[in-house]
């Protein structure tokens, strides 16, 4: 008897995810058909993340610079490198969110905290911070289009898929082995 309500509450579980997963693709399809008959613009102009970028920056870099979209240089670099902070061996998670704060008043890029839902102007993006406690590491990603988002991992390409080869749509469900969801953040160009 308990292992046939487990077969039937899996057959429900699945069945709310699969209707989830169709209505955000039909979302996106939606924001697409809009976008090429003139409606909201889903892109990001040309200061801003476009998508994966397979350049010889790309592939040099570090999540970090990829989620910003810094390009001055192939250089990885840390939070807080870019505003005069010396580098660590491990950060706590409100020392890495005051260097990101400080590192985007140097690039003149506001910052603020964000949510999922946010939806984002124009010279604006979203970027996800997640954290590993046991050695002090981060990790970022980006959103390029609505509900898409990807990430650069050291010595690869960038990639819109997890650990487990899932497309990331919402990275607080993204298998991103031991780090943990911290928070969103909308960035904007000036």
């Amino acid at each position: 008897m308990e292992n046939r309500k487990d077969k039937v509450i899996d057959i429900i579980l699945n069945k709310m995810y699969n209707i989830n997963i169709n209505y955000r693709k039909k979302a996106f399809q939606n924001s697409m058909k809009q976008e090429r008959a003139g409606g909201i613009m889903t892109e990001k102009i040309i200061s801003m993340p476009t998508g994966f970028n397979q350049s010889e920056w790309s592939r040099k870099t570090n999540c970090y610079m990829y989620a910003i979209n810094y390009q001055k240089d192939n250089k990885p670099r840390d939070v807080g490198e870019l505003s005069g902070n010396l580098i660590k061996d491990y950060y706590t998670i409100d020392e890495i969110k005051e260097r990101l704060f400080e590192d985007m008043k140097v690039l003149n890029i506001e910052i603020k905290k964000a949510t999922y839902e946010e939806e984002c102007l124009e010279n604006e993006w979203k970027i996800s911070l997640f954290y590993r406690e046991e050695d002090g590491d981060f990790h970022f990603l980006r959103e390029d289009y609505h509900n898409r988002w990807s990430h650069k991992t050291k010595g690869r390409k960038p990639s819109n898929k997890d650990y487990s080869n899932a497309t990331i749509i919402d990275p607080r469900w993204a298998n991103l082995m031991e780090y943990e969801f911290v928070e969103f953040y909308k960035l904007k160009c000036h």
